[in-house]
């Protein structure tokens, strides 16, 4: 495992993990259930780390995983993920989802732009 192994951020019931320098983890955990002591689900989010937008990994996917020590393990099940490759994809799809929102959001500010001067073509 990396030297990055047990490094996370504490964020409510949520753990950040940053994966390299280029993006974060974010596990949102919660009890299974009261009958199943340290039984755990949980559902993964990645962000840019420049970025305070997460994205949800999957459909609604929820992993599942019996710890006594949960946000340590969590850390490890991601940067163990991580170094088989299982972001990469998924960090490619959020970075151009992240540009497109740039590009609509720089003609949003254009058009108001223009608006503003009294234009009436956009």
């Amino acid at each position: 495992m990396t030297n990055n192994t047990h490094k996370y951020r504490k964020e409510g019931f949520a753990i950040i993990v940053p994966i390299n320098d280029e993006y974060l983890i974010r596990a949102n955990i919660s009890k299974a259930g009261r009958d199943l002591p340290n039984h755990y689900n949980f559902t993964l989010e990645i962000s840019e780390t420049n970025r305070n937008i997460f994205q949800l990994i999957g459909d609604n996917e929820v992993y599942c995983m019996e710890s006594d020590f949960i946000n340590r393990d969590v850390t490890d099940y991601i940067l163990k993920i991580h170094n088989e490759g299982f972001f990469d994809a998924i960090a490619s799809r959020y970075t151009y989802a992240m540009k497109f929102l740039d590009i609509s959001m720089d003609m949003l500010v254009r058009v108001d732009e223009i608006h503003r001067e009294g234009g009436q073509n956009v």
